[in-house]
Formats: C-alpha cells, structure tokens, sequence
C-alpha cells in the first residue's frame, strides 16, 4: 500500500514542470500572434510599370489618330473650296445670259469718224437683238478718198454675255469680224477688214464706235472734203 502510493506521486508533475509548460505554450501563442499581425500588414504588391516600349506604341497610335484627323480637314476644306469655285462660276454663267438674254435686247446704234493721214472716215453700225441673237443689220461706210464712196453692207450674228460675233457682206464682200459691249456705252470692233472702204482691199482694221443715229452718220458723211470730181 505504501509502495503504490508513493508509485502515483512518482508520477505527478513538479510544479515547476508545470510552469514551464505554460510558460512555453504562452510563447508559441505569442508568435502565432506576431505572425498573424506580420501578414495581415504586409504591403501589396506594386503593379509593374509600363515599359519604354509599351508607352512609344501608345504615343505613335496617338500621332497617327491626329495625322488622319489633320488629313481629313483638309479634305473637307478642299470640297468647300471647290464649291465656292463652282457657285462663283454658275453665278457668272447666270449673270452672262441675263446680258445677253434681256439687259441687251432692243435696237443699239453706233458711229465712229476717225482720221488716218489725209482721209477721214465715219462709219455707222446698227442691229436688231432679240434672246441673243442679231438679226436686221446694217453697215454703211463713207471715206474722203473719192467724190462718192458711200458703200452699205447687211450682217447677223450672237450676242454671248456681250461678246459678239457677226457675219455678213453684200454682193461683192463676204466678212466675219467681232465686237464687245464696253461698260461705258461704247462698242469696239475688231477685224472689220479695210475693203468696207472704197480704195482700201488688204487687211483689218479695230475701231470704237460710240451711240450715235443714222442722222449723226450722214451729217459727219456730208462733212467730209472729197477731192474735186
């Protein structure tokens, strides 16, 4: 009996034992503590940076989104342009054929006298305008170089925004020759030939005519000094 009891007390541990135990259980918690807190205040992962490469592809995208941009303005710019060419032209077209339509339509009659060394010559041009078109006229001349060189000539022609071309002659001259409307009232001229004046076959000649009547013609005709028959 005595044997067992002391055999049991063998057994329990010292109180010191027990202290130890404890104190060691108390550090295992204390570092399970310390690396719970470590890990929960770890700092996150930085994301990596672009690299050098990954930014020039992004700034060359960018240049060539603006270059399109650019391109397509001036695009845009050269239609507005030529629209703006093209209104001006119809505007111009359309302000040629009311000249020529109706701001032109009527009578007009002209003279002109001019003098070339010794001879003085007048002339006298008139036509009938209707829609363009030049119908019902007449050329008379009249020079100082013989005692009777009155000489008469019909012609027609168009009327295009104030340029004109005429045709006519009478039975001995066939001519083609042209004329332009002038802002001032006058009318030139050009390639009238020389031979609507007697004595005078070769060549053309320009001359502005200004308004005048038949009347104003055949005064400045019965003016003229003609050499003695």
């Amino acid at each position: 009996m005595q044997r067992s009891q002391m055999s049991n007390r063998g057994r329990r541990l010292s109180p010191v034992a027990i202290s130890a135990i404890a104190l060691g259980v108390l550090a295992l918690a204390l570092v399970a503590a310390r690396l719970r807190t470590a890990s929960s205040t770890a700092p996150l992962p930085v994301p990596a940076q672009p690299t050098v490469a990954a930014l020039r592809t992004e700034l060359a995208g960018q240049q060539a989104q603006l270059a399109g941009q650019a391109t397509e303005v001036a695009r845009q710019g050269d239609q507005i342009a030529r629209q703006q060419r093209l209104i001006a032209q119809l505007q111009r077209a359309a302000t040629a054929s009311r000249t020529s339509v109706s701001g032109a339509d009527g009578r007009h009659t002209y003279t002109a006298s001019f003098q070339i060394d010794r001879y003085t010559y007048v002339l006298y041009m008139q036509w009938d305008e209707s829609s363009g078109f030049i119908h019902d006229g007449q050329l008379r001349t009249d020079d100082n170089s013989a005692a009777n060189s009155a000489r008469s000539f019909r012609f027609t022609g168009v009327d295009n925004g104030g340029s004109y071309g005429f045709t006519g002659g009478n039975s001995g001259a066939t001519m083609i020759f042209t004329g332009t409307a002038n802002r001032d009232g006058t009318f030139a001229v050009a390639g009238l030939p020389w031979s609507v004046f007697t004595g005078f076959l070769g060549g053309t000649f320009t001359q502005m005519l200004h308004s005048g009547t038949m009347a104003d013609f055949n005064a400045a005709a019965a003016n003229l000094t003609r050499p003695a028959q």
